[in-house]
């Protein structure tokens, strides 16, 4: 038994049910520590701020090209050979070449390079008028088939012009399309019909998403 000034040792019951003295706690209770501070609750994150639908029409994506050359090799190139060629025959017939008593063209030995140019593209001239009566039967005929291919731009690049604008394209854009399709007709055109078709696509997405 401890004198009154002590102090009176604790029996603290361990595990194995076994009483023990433990001197060094104290009988009075002690303070608490103070609970940690809760972390503060974060309300809601705002959303960020997106266009408006009409705003999303009016505007393709950004990774979308709106402009895109058509690749000047094969089709464009062959069309626009074939229209020129078409123009001078139905348009510029050839000068009948200068022929010898031996039925051959006469070229001067001594020509310059620019003379021998011209009469090989005479020549060529010839070759292709020759082929073009044999297929379309007449001149006239040949007229008509060089008007007919000449409408047939105008229309595909109102289409083009169209469907530019179909897709809320600026107006520089669509000029670029209508111009490149009345030149290169179909292959210009098609390729704009798949882009108007993608940035088509990604504005009815963004339109859903709001």
């Amino acid at each position: 038994m401890a004198g009154s000034g002590g102090v009176k040792p604790i029996v603290i019951r361990t595990e194995s049910g076994s009483d023990r003295d433990d001197p060094t706690v104290s009988p009075h209770p002690t303070a608490s520590a103070a609970p940690a501070p809760a972390s503060p609750v974060r309300g809601p994150t705002a959303p960020a701020e997106n266009p408006s639908p009409a705003a999303a029409a009016r505007s393709p994506a950004k990774s979308i090209r709106p402009f895109t050359l058509t690749p000047f090799f094969p089709m464009p190139a062959l069309i626009a050979f074939g229209l020129t060629v078409l123009w001078f025959c139905a348009y510029r017939p050839p000068l009948p070449a200068a022929v010898s008593v031996t039925g051959q063209p006469i070229i001067s030995a001594t020509a310059d390079p620019m003379t021998a140019v011209t009469a090989s593209l005479d020549s060529g001239h010839r070759f292709f008028h020759s082929f073009a009566i044999t297929l379309f039967r007449s001149q006239f005929a040949i007229q008509l088939v060089f008007i007919a291919a000449v409408i047939a731009h105008i229309v595909e690049a109102a289409i083009a012009w169209r469907t530019a604008r179909s897709v809320n394209l600026s107006i520089p854009v669509t000029i670029a399309w209508t111009v490149q399709t009345f030149l290169w007709g179909y292959p210009s055109l098609g390729t704009l019909k798949r882009t108007a078709a993608v940035i088509r696509q990604s504005q009815n997405a963004e339109s859903k998403r709001h």
